[in-house]
């Protein structure tokens, strides 16, 4: 009789230990924690694009880049100014078209900044989008961390990765 109570007690101790690890945990998904962040105008609903990502596209010296703040994806009101002279200029060249990657800091895992990467350029295309410019005209690609601007592991080099770079073809 000995034998089953502790091989009862045994087993129920298992089952409940068991039953502790089986319950639903909460796992903080690659975008759970961006939209955390406080909603500004220019997070406009997520409009979709037509890809335009098998043309060839090259850098622009017309185009400025657009940087974010530590795990951020809206356009502060110092980037909207620069964002508002490329989409003069995009107004000017009827046969221009851009691609915006979203880029980001080493810090996060891949998925996370790959998620953060893709946010930040559609936050861009918005912007674009709400200034007037053809979304036909607009692709987005994210590469996370995987395309650094500055390869430094330090707040200036982390400071320079976390941008949208804007690609320009002409048709």
């Amino acid at each position: 009789m000995k034998k089953s109570t502790i091989l009862l007690l045994l087993v129920m101790f298992v089952f409940v230990i068991g039953m502790g690890g089986c319950a639903k945990k909460q796992t903080i998904k690659p975008d759970e924690k961006i939209e955390e962040a406080e909603a500004t105008d220019e997070q406009a609903e997520f409009i979709p694009e037509e890809s335009v990502r098998d043309k060839s596209f090259s850098d622009s010296s017309d185009l400025e880049d657009v940087y974010f703040g530590f795990d951020n994806y809206n356009v502060s009101s110092r980037y909207r100014a620069i964002l508002n002279e490329n989409a003069s200029w995009l107004n000017d060249q009827e046969n221009a078209y851009i691609q915006i990657e979203g880029h980001c800091d080493e810090r996060g895992t891949i998925e996370y900044n790959l998620a953060l990467g893709q946010r930040r350029a559609t936050s861009v295309r918005n912007y674009l989008i709400k200034l007037g410019i053809d979304p036909k005209k607009i692709s987005t690609i994210s590469y996370g961390e995987e395309k650094p601007f500055d390869t430094g592991s330090n707040e200036d080099s982390w400071a320079a990765n976390r941008r949208a770079h804007f690609l320009v073809r002409f048709e």
